[in-house]
């Protein structure tokens, strides 16, 4: 996959870059162009000492339903102040998923996994 025009430059940017790179992706920055190729080496944590940001939720839920259980960091804050992430908890246990809280991270399991 190629994205043309993207603002490689803008931190948020990076960020999920490096995200990207964390679950295994390949990711090849050119300009204004990433192009992300798949890999073998996909996993279902997603863990670094980067800064944060609120997307992550959204990977969690994504993570959880390929493997069953996942773990992203906890969103880091921001000038507004705290948001909370409860609806995509709620949702995410609505869908039959366990979630929970550790190490500054937030973690889920569905117990009845194909």
């Amino acid at each position: 996959m190629e994205i043309l025009n993207s603002p490689n430059e803008l931190l948020d940017m990076q960020v999920h870059i490096s995200m990207l790179r964390k679950m295994g992706k390949k990711c090849t920055v050119s300009g204004s162009s990433i192009s992300i190729e798949e890999s073998d080496g996909l996993q279902n944590e997603l863990i670094w000492d980067d800064r944060s940001i609120r997307n992550s939720l959204l990977i969690l839920g994504a993570l959880t339903a390929r493997f069953g259980q996942a773990k992203v960091p906890l969103p880091g804050g921001c000038k507004l102040g705290d948001r909370k992430f409860d609806i995509h908890v709620h949702v995410l246990e609505s869908l039959g998923a366990k979630i929970y809280e550790e190490d500054g991270y937030l973690c889920s399991k569905v117990e009845s996994y194909p």
